[in-house]
């Protein structure tokens, strides 16, 4: 379906240079009003248009894959840097790293009802009393 509607718009723009005349010598073909060039509509094959579709749609999948991947490790490093793992576990070394996630914690909780009092003050407008 979105194939034959690209070969419809395909035609569409190729009929409209064709009436405009804007036949480019050099490349053998029309243009379209930006000066990119049209294929003749019969040359363009449905397959192909569902091909290039499909192609697109995976290059999307993966693209969209990279980002949450790339999101996931963006949050691991932050774990990372609260907890260093690097050191060898001690009751001293763990009572740090507690004391350090919980800080954190606190530091994420602090934030959050700043950002919610932040929140209620703006919708509330500051001519309002």
């Amino acid at each position: 379906m979105m194939a034959l509607h690209m070969k419809d718009k395909i035609y569409a723009a190729w009929k409209e240079a064709k009436r405009a005349r804007r036949w480019d010598p050099d490349h053998e073909c029309y243009l379209d009003p930006k000066g990119n060039m049209i294929v003749e509509p019969s040359s363009v094959k449905v397959e192909t248009l569902i091909k290039s579709i499909a192609a697109d749609e995976e290059q999307r999948e993966i693209d969209a894959a990279k980002k949450a991947e790339e999101e996931k490790l963006k949050s691991k490093k932050v774990d990372q840097r609260i907890v260093d793992t690097t050191k060898e576990i001690t009751a001293e070394n763990l009572t740090k790293m507690v004391d350090k996630v919980l800080m954190a914690k606190e530091l994420d909780v602090d934030f959050k009802s700043t950002s919610e009092s932040t929140n209620k003050v703006s919708s509330s407008g500051p001519n309002n009393e």
